[in-house]
């Protein structure tokens, strides 16, 4: 055995030396014996180590091991995050200690259903940032003075939540928002604010086909499941559009992804040979069977056609605390994407964000993350008012009125601050993460 000072010789019995003889007592010397050979591997090494502290002071020097980002379940006190536009270097994600929040602290509600990166945002609450239960409260919310509070749902429940006025904010995709935005105002006369992107999907949305159906013509007439009031079918029309063939010819049934894709995966229902959908599910039927064709998704279509936002009712703004619950969740964002780009943290936040999105393996969430490219809300206001968003808004409306039927006619839809278009009923309003002075506390 080697230590700093050199070498410890290994001892033999007879330089085992027993001390205080009378706490042996109670054994007779043949027991006693018997005991010290059955132990002597033991009494060896404790003499081992004992000479070696003795000869210089310290035991030898552990083998060093990597250190590489963990996931722990124990409570260490909640780290302190860095500033939005810094790069974190915390090695490891720790869970939270919940801390109560001060009873008179205004509270703000958010309705999110599993999807890369709105999964990643939400992870926030796995490392202290946004605790996402009423009565506690993250460093963030700390810092804003709000409470912030998650509703986790499917996609479906959580645009109903919103567009129903149950809740103050929403992730959604631009391709729902301006239906949802239009229910919301008939149903609590409460416009609508896209404050930032969190994404645009860069083939994250797809509509998957049974081996057989190798091109769009040999699709005609075979239904796609998915669901039929969100952006799948929205990509579905618009791939009739892009293939020039008539929707009419393209039938597609309605059912909730999770199930639908569960059982695409077990071939479980003879009429299902295509299905539509987005990440996770789409990555678990590549996953499953990687027969499947990808027939075609939202690369073939237009940059930012599809782009994931964050949607927040303008009530909330108004109110107290709303501003600033923008501009935490904003932080907690930008913070978490800064996580998974950094090489000392990437492993650890991926663990993280797998328990937000249904369990997928860390390899697998960094392919959703080349398929959904995520936006930072730096980013809103040149994304909102790229030529490639704003052309997106005529396809969107058009889709709204002729195939869901969601909308009656025109909806006011707008860019800039609520001073500039008071009357919009959507509105597509960067300034309140990009302006500083807006939100700020006093």
């Amino acid at each position: 055995m080697n230590s700093a000072c050199g070498k410890v010789p290994t001892p033999t019995l007879d330089q085992v030396v027993i001390l205080n003889p009378g706490s042996l007592e109670r054994f007779e010397t043949q027991e006693f014996l018997i005991m010290l050979k059955r132990n002597i591997h033991r009494i060896m090494a404790l003499a081992i180590s004992a000479l070696a502290i003795s000869a210089c002071g310290k035991s030898e020097t552990a083998p060093a091991v990597k250190d590489e980002p963990v996931v722990t379940d124990k409570a260490p006190t909640a780290e302190t995050p860095p500033a939005a536009a810094a790069n974190p270097v915390t090695a490891a994600v720790a869970a939270p200690v919940p801390e109560a929040a001060p009873a008179n602290l205004p509270k703000f509600t958010l309705a999110w259903s599993e999807y890369t990166t709105w999964s990643l945002l939400v992870t926030a609450k796995d490392v202290g940032l946004i605790d996402a239960s009423e009565g506690k409260y993250g460093e963030l919310e700390r810092k804003y003075g709000v409470d912030i509070v998650f509703t986790q749902s499917s996609y479906g429940k959580s645009m109903e939540q919103y567009q129903g006025g149950t809740v103050d904010s929403v992730v959604i995709t631009n391709t729902d928002a301006l239906s949802v935005a239009n229910a919301r105002y008939e149903t609590v006369k409460d416009a609508s604010v896209a404050a930032f992107p969190t994404s645009y999907s860069f083939g994250a949305d797809k509509l998957q086909t049974n081996p057989d159906i190798k091109t769009w013509a040999a699709l005609k007439g075979v239904a796609v499941w998915g669901d039929e009031m969100s952006v799948t079918r929205y990509l579905h029309w618009r791939a009739c559009t892009v293939n020039k063939t008539d929707v009419k010819d393209y039938p597609f049934t309605n059912m909730d992804p999770t199930e639908a894709s569960n059982q695409f995966i077990a071939k479980s229902n003879p009429d299902m040979r295509a299905f539509g959908g987005w990440s996770p599910e789409t990555l678990r039927v590549k996953d499953a069977r990687p027969e499947v064709i990808d027939l075609f998704n939202s690369s073939m279509i237009g940059k930012y056609e599809i782009t994931d936002m964050f949607v927040v009712g303008q009530s909330a703004l108004d109110r107290a605390g709303g501003k600033e619950a923008l501009k935490a969740l904003a932080e907690a964002y930008t913070t978490m994407v800064n996580r998974v780009e950094n090489p000392a943290t990437q492993a650890a936040t991926l663990a993280a964000v797998s328990k937000n999105f249904s369990n997928t393996p860390a390899e697998t969430i960094k392919t959703a993350l080349t398929l959904t490219l995520v936006t930072k809300p730096d980013q809103a206001a040149a994304v909102f008012n790229s030529p490639e968003f704003k052309a997106s808004l005529p396809l969107t409306e058009a889709f709204s009125k002729t195939v869901t039927k969601t909308i009656p006619g025109p909806v006011v839809t707008a860019f800039g601050t609520k001073a500039e278009a008071p009357s919009a009923v959507l509105r597509f309003d960067a300034s309140y993460v990009t302006n500083p002075s807006v939100g700020a506390n006093p």
